[in-house]
């Protein structure tokens, strides 16, 4: 017996006790036809789990590259913001910047020994790390 008929077969036990004959159920609140459909369901869901499943991780790595590109975006703004010399007080001086120097600092602190005056090369060393992940999980998937 195969699993899907394993699974059928069990159904169809549970159904058979189910049946509106005016006897108690042995699954509270879900009558006949709920449970008719919890099984139609149960059952989509078993035959296709591995279409949901890829689904599901395609839909995660878009969600990814969604993030990565607005991380590519916020990092192009805090290098314009920079140029143009904006008033740290600005409420989307403060967003970007609270967005982005944690990881500036990171790669501030990992490359030490690349000296980065008078230029700041983090912008650049993470755009190209962002580039790197989402090639990968372009190759992945």
């Amino acid at each position: 017996m195969g699993p899907l008929n394993l699974v059928d077969h069990q159904f169809h036990q549970l159904e058979s006790s189910l049946k509106p004959t005016g006897h108690v159920s042995c699954v509270k609140r879900i009558g006949y036809n709920e449970f008719i459909l919890i099984k139609n369901i149960l059952s989509t869901l078993y035959i296709f789990s591995l279409p949901l499943t890829r689904a599901l991780m395609e839909l995660v790595v878009e969600a990814l590259r969604y993030v990565i590109h607005m991380y590519e975006v916020l990092i192009l703004a805090s290098v314009v913001m920079s140029w143009i010399n904006m008033s740290p007080d600005h409420p989307v001086v403060q967003a970007v910047s609270m967005l982005t120097e944690p990881v500036y600092r990171w790669i501030r602190n990992t490359f030490s020994f690349i000296p980065f005056h008078p230029l700041d090369w983090s912008p650049m060393i993470f755009l190209f790390a962002l580039a790197l992940l989402e090639r990968g999980l372009f190759i992945l998937f």
